[in-house]
């Protein structure tokens, strides 16, 4: 069911092997073990995906993209009081640093709170934020495809694109 619901089963294979090979030669590495655990998470192999993460969680030092994708992982688990702590966690880490919007809206996305997503990638629309242009086909961001909302938000994302193009 989470394959055809997040689509592309037989990337997303290739992608998880990708992931593995990569921490067969260095299993600390913070993108294998986050790509990963995305994988694992997004195909509803929740105990793996959270192992996975919460090692990229601690190889990054907190890095508040991974803790957006461990609080989404925990959101598609079930676990909704721990995906309300990560992002309680994301907000205190942004009294002190940069936490891009997108972390907080993966989260909301998540556990299906549409509106709160939306208001986040409008912020991270607002702020430039480095996950725009894969606004459209991210898979975590799957649940919100046919918000009238998200349809307007890609067409000012692609309007700004090709302005700066021009």
């Amino acid at each position: 069911q989470h394959d055809r619901q997040y689509g592309h089963s037989e990337q997303r294979r290739h992608r998880r092997e990708e992931h593995r090979r990569t921490l067969d030669l260095d299993s600390n590495s913070v993108s294998a073990n986050q790509g990963l655990g995305i994988a694992y998470s997004l195909t509803g192999r929740h105990e793996e995906a959270i192992g996975a993460l919460g090692r990229a969680l601690a190889l990054s030092q907190n890095s508040p993209v991974v803790m957006g994708q461990l609080g989404a992982a925990l959101a598609r688990q079930g676990n909704r009081a721990a995906a309300a702590k990560m992002l309680a966690d994301l907000k205190t880490l942004s009294d002190r640093a940069y936490v891009p919007a997108s972390s907080f809206a993966v989260v909301h996305a998540a556990l299906g709170d549409h509106a709160q997503a939306l208001d986040w990638l409008e912020r991270a629309y607002d702020e430039h934020d480095f996950s725009m242009p894969r606004l459209g086909i991210a898979p975590w961001f799957q649940p919100l495809r046919g918000e009238p909302r998200l349809a307007a938000l890609l067409g000012h994302a692609i309007g700004r694109a090709a302005t700066s193009l021009a």
